[in-house]
């Protein structure tokens, strides 16, 4: 009795434990995300700089 008892409240902590794990590991993936889009235009907003600070004529196309 005391063995049933014991692999219940084990896998209630397991189940416990993987839940908080996956939402651990989707606020991850949104954060990455969102840093890398963050990012991007940043890199796309200096090199649009950098063409009108050469005079490029197509400095605008990005």
């Amino acid at each position: 009795m005391e063995l049933m008892v014991a692999l219940a409240l084990a896998g209630v902590l397991v189940s416990l434990s993987l839940g908080a794990y996956g939402k651990g590991l989707r606020d991850y993936a949104y954060a990455l995300s969102s840093h890398s889009l963050m990012f991007d235009a940043k890199v796309r907003e200096m090199q649009k700089s950098i063409r009108e600070l050469r005079g490029c004529p197509d400095a605008n196309r990005l």
